[in-house]
């Protein structure tokens, strides 16, 4: 029981990582097309 809600955690610590990630990545590509416009 404990080692899985230790995997748990890791994994949504991942996935949160991986979420602010892509999110930044969007970002910087939205600021690129409007500033290319």
């Amino acid at each position: 029981m404990r080692t899985d809600t230790i995997k748990l955690a890791k994994i949504s610590i991942r996935f949160k990582k991986l979420a602010m990630l892509s999110r930044a990545i969007l970002m910087c590509k939205h600021n690129l097309l409007s500033s290319a416009l």
